[in-house]
């Protein structure tokens, strides 16, 4: 089994080409538009992925509205890690409620962590209420901790949330480009010190910079294997980026299974598609 737990897709009225700037060194490019999970169909089929999970990009109840239909649609077993107004606890309580009836919807990510909030934002009301509203909706904060500051709130919010399973983007973002394992060593280790906390292996050409090959990696991909366990590690292409670095889907997925090469099946089982399968609800896969 192989789910592919982390891909972005998007439609025309999203309008993402205009609200966000591209990456350093990289030109603005045609498919910025729209990009439909028909586009690279075939990439996902080719590369044996059993299962997607589809991850907001846009911000708004509109787009987790269109990923929604979009698993309905899905040729492959697909759910949805969406956006909800979690600054609003009531409108997040009637955004549960309308949306009680589709399974597909299994977690929230708000990206709070590029917005240039405050870290202590999740920790804080209305946020910390709206957190409770998704643990009784059985739902999972993904947390895009991009710089250390964000990191070191994790086992605050993982432990005033015991029953909120949170999943961290992109292994916690260490400074793979530069070589660097410090502060994200510790900061990483005390995430995952609380046992509701679980981890994507996944960005790795995006987080590398020239350090683009797995053998590079394994400092961090050992730390995370050290402190999470396979049980809490899911694999993810983060596709499209790595689009922008010229890389393809298959290179995405290839190197994310290969930096996690020389461990034991069950190990490797459980990060390539175990661990989502139990984190995001997908019981149609064996």
């Amino acid at each position: 089994m192989l789910i592919d737990a982390h891909v972005n897709i998007w439609h025309a009225d999203s309008r993402l080409d205009e609200k966000y700037e591209p990456w350093p060194g990289v030109e603005p490019q045609p498919w910025w538009r729209q990009l439909l999970l028909a586009d690279f169909a075939p990439d996902v089929q080719a590369a044996g992925v059993d299962g997607l999970v589809l991850c907001e990009a846009d911000g708004s109840l509109a787009h987790t509205e269109f990923l929604l239909a979009s698993a309905r649609s899905a040729p492959l077993p697909t759910r949805v890690v969406g956006w909800l107004p979690l600054a609003d606890p009531a409108a997040t309580r009637a955004a549960l409620d309308r949306y009680a009836d589709l399974p597909d919807l299994v977690g929230v990510r708000n990206r709070l962590e590029e917005s240039g909030a405050d870290p202590s934002s999740y920790a804080t009301a209305p946020y910390a209420t709206s957190l409770e509203l998704l643990a009784d909706a059985g739902m999972s904060l993904s947390m895009a901790c991009l710089t250390a500051e964000w990191l070191a709130t994790v086992p605050q919010v993982a432990r005033e949330h015991p029953r909120l399973s949170i999943i961290l983007d992109m292994m916690g973002f260490p400074k793979v480009a530069s070589g660097r394992l410090q502060p994200w060593t510790d900061l990483i280790s005390a995430a995952a010190a609380a046992p509701n906390v679980a981890v994507k292996a996944a960005a790795m050409y995006r987080i590398a910079g020239e350090q683009n090959r797995p053998p590079l990696w394994t400092p961090y991909t050992t730390t995370l294997l050290e402190t999470f366990g396979p049980e809490r590690i899911m694999l993810a292409s983060d596709w499209p980026a790595v689009r922008n670095f010229g890389y393809s889907y298959a290179e995405a997925i290839g190197a994310a299974q290969e930096s996690f090469a020389d461990l034991a099946p069950a190990e490797r089982a459980a990060i390539f598609g175990g661990t989502a399968a139990a984190l995001h609800g997908f019981p149609d896969l064996p």
